[in-house]
């Protein structure tokens, strides 16, 4: 049933319960309308939107990372020192791009100079030739801005969170 609400609606019912079992979470969202909406349309213009949130409570902890930094990486301790020199990079030159494929690009770029694969063909031949390909750029991106391996569109996230924001995880 949530799965098929807009995100007004899903806004709506989650401010109803915040204001009886969660206040603090209540005065968030009054007080961040416009950006809360936005977070709960992620994922709800697709085809096939999400379907495993079947109750208000799960929406605070399913979107966390949208409302406050998280505080920890699911991060391997050999990926440390690779994920720090993504970051450090990306963050240098980081700007919210007009369109997805435009960002991509760019991400693109990102790997193919500090020796990631950017075609997944040549990668599967020769893995030894590179730190890893495009996709473990993008894992090390989504892992600062949200703290989780998997999570929704890692370009909607960014353009929701927004460019200060975006940068400052980034540098942290």
């Amino acid at each position: 049933i949530i799965s098929k609400m807009t995100a007004k609606e899903v806004y709506e019912n989650v401010l109803n319960w915040a204001s009886e079992y969660d206040t603090k979470f209540a005065e968030y969202l009054k007080n961040n309308k416009d950006y809360s909406i936005k977070v709960f349309n992620i994922d709800r213009q697709t085809p096939k939107p999400r379907k495993d949130i079947y109750n208000w409570a799960m929406i605070k902890d399913y979107f966390s990372y949208m409302f406050e930094k998280p505080t920890t990486l699911e991060l391997l301790e050999e990926e440390k020192e690779n994920f720090n020199e993504v970051l450090k990079e990306y963050a240098k030159n980081f700007k919210l791009f007009g369109t997805k494929e435009e960002w991509f690009d760019d991400i693109k770029k990102l790997a193919q100079r500090l020796g990631y694969a950017t075609d997944n063909k040549e990668y599967k031949q020769n893995p030894e030739k590179f730190k890893g390909n495009t996709a473990k750029v993008c894992e090390f991106i989504r892992l600062a801005l949200t703290g989780r391996k998997n999570s929704p569109d890692l370009y909607e996230i960014m353009t929701i969170l927004g460019q200060e924001e975006t940068k400052q995880r980034l540098s942290n």
